[in-house]
């Protein structure tokens, strides 16, 4: 398995594939360290990034979105990536939806569509479907911390609007950990009306 990533690479570097998948990791890594150490990015790198990486094989970009962090996603939800960040998004949610991560993992994935959620740049659909892509990895893994990240961006909300949004995604997951969240925490009334109508509907069933 080493060789054959080493030949891939080899072969990347020799005939210049843009779209490699160690050319994208190559892009990743310069961007990550400069956020790291620099605190500053530059916005052509990672739009050469992103780039790259819709032009690569699910599984190769999978890999990739396992690498990104929640300061990518801060960088990324800010206004220059308005027009990018549903194809990331996009990309990101197949990673989620495939479940191929530990279920440590599921806290990074949390972490990152927190930074989307709480943007005040970014629109209310896509982050009602950063919240459903944390919902998701939280429940699928069964992961408790992740869940606390989820409740705390479920309660905190306020615009109407954006309860809106979010209330179909809430539905869509009826007996989750969501119907432990009390509903006098919840800021928003829509939100807490639904998470008290998802509740009291498990209990009926019979699944509380």
């Amino acid at each position: 398995a080493d060789l054959k990533q080493a030949l891939v690479a080899a072969f990347d570097v020799a005939l210049n594939r843009v779209h490699g998948v160690n050319n994208s990791r190559s892009k990743l890594q310069t961007i990550l360290s400069r956020l790291t150490n620099e605190r500053s990015f530059i916005a052509e790198e990672i739009q050469d990034f992103i780039d790259s990486v819709s032009a690569l094989e699910p599984g190769d970009q999978d890999q990739l979105c396992q690498q990104l962090t929640a300061d990518f996603f801060r960088v990324i939800a800010q206004n220059p990536f308005d027009a990018i960040r549903p194809s990331l998004l996009e990309i990101y949610g197949a990673m989620v939806r495939n479940g191929n991560y530990g279920w440590s993992f599921a806290e990074n994935i949390a972490n990152c569509m927190e930074q989307l959620f709480q943007s005040s740049n970014v629109s209310n659909i896509e982050k009602a479907n950063a919240l459903h892509l944390a919902i998701e990895a939280a429940y699928s893994q069964n992961r408790f911390n992740a869940m606390g990240t989820c409740n705390s961006m479920i309660t905190e909300i306020v615009d109407n609007d954006l309860a809106e949004h979010v209330r179909p995604v809430l539905l869509e997951f009826p007996t989750s950990f969501l119907t432990n969240i009390e509903p006098v925490n919840c800021k928003n009334d829509t939100i807490g009306r639904t998470i008290n109508a998802m509740a009291t509907r498990k209990r009926e069933d019979g699944l509380a």
